[in-house]
């Protein structure tokens, strides 16, 4: 079965729920199942964690989605920074707002093209 496993967050980034991804799977590999993520472009992460990256299984297939959102990464200009601040605070004040809003939009637009295109039999969104 090819599984689609959808995270904002996947190694090589480091963070908690890259970790929590990659024993998923290794979990689904052990299983006998074709394991494809959906998350960040990693030539685009600020940072990265060399010991993720190469304790990634070969056989995984990655379908980078653009960037980290603009909360996620360094203001590079004052305009930016006004925004940033801006998105990171809406929540506060209005509850429905999501930090990842930008992340949503691009997994509505690409996702369903992605899984045609490979055959996924399943899609596992996964959180932090």
């Amino acid at each position: 079965m090819k599984i689609a496993v959808v995270s904002y967050f996947a190694p090589p980034q480091p963070a908690v729920a890259s970790h929590r991804v990659l024993r998923l799977t290794r979990a689904l590999l052990s299983a006998g199942h074709a394991v494809h993520w959906v998350t960040l472009d990693s030539r685009t992460l600020e940072k990265r964690d060399a010991t993720l990256a190469a304790v990634t299984p070969a056989e995984v297939v990655v379908h980078g989605l653009g960037g980290p959102n603009l909360v996620d990464r360094t203001a590079r200009n004052f305009a930016e920074k006004l925004a940033r601040t801006a998105i990171f605070k809406l929540p506060d004040l209005w509850p429905v707002f999501d930090r990842h809003v930008e992340w949503a939009w691009r997994l509505r637009r690409e996702l369903p093209g992605i899984v045609r295109a490979e055959g996924i039999d399943a899609v596992l969104l996964c959180c932090g």
